[in-house]
Parts: structure tokens; sequence; C-alpha cells
């Protein structure tokens, strides 16, 4: 069975799972596991402006989203040097 859904659209929905998990559960998260639900929120809340798939889903929650400027910068670099090594070895 395939699904005709992107990855990131499944990512989405499993941090809203997680999300709702620790809401639910009363779990506190630390410092550093509550900044990287924050900068995924963030991220989410800019593709959510250049896409309607995202702009569709909506949630509630008690998180902020706060983006990471440099983690955000480094992940974009290492997937356009992926992509590049990518293209030179094929």
């Amino acid at each position: 069975m395939t699904l005709n859904v992107k990855k990131a659209m499944i990512s989405y929905c499993y941090l809203f799972a997680l999300i709702n998990l620790i809401e639910s559960s009363g779990f506190i998260p630390n410092i550093d596991q509550k900044k990287g639900i924050e900068h995924k929120l963030a991220t989410f809340k800019i593709k959510s402006f250049f896409s309607r798939e995202y702009s569709k889903l909506k949630y509630s929650h008690s998180f902020n989203s706060k983006l990471n400027l440099y983690k955000l910068i480094v992940s974009q670099l290492k997937k356009y040097f992926i992509k590049i090594i990518y293209k030179i070895n094929n």
C-alpha cells in the first residue's frame, strides 16, 4: 500500500500527536525538547504561508512557535549540499 501524501504532512501530524500526548499526560519537556517543538511549529507556520495544504491544518496547543534561525539555515544548507553531491555523483 502506498500513501499519496508528502512525508512533511505526515511529520506535521506526528508532531501534533506528540504535542497532544505531552499535554494529555502532564509530561513536562526539558528546555531543549521545548525549543525543538517550538522550532518545528515555527517552520510549519512558515510552510503554511506558501502551501495550502499546511494552511488547512489548524491546531490549538499550549506551545509557542519560536524560530531558531541558525538551526534553520544549517538544515537548509545541509539539504542543498546533499543535492549538489547527488548531482555531481550522477
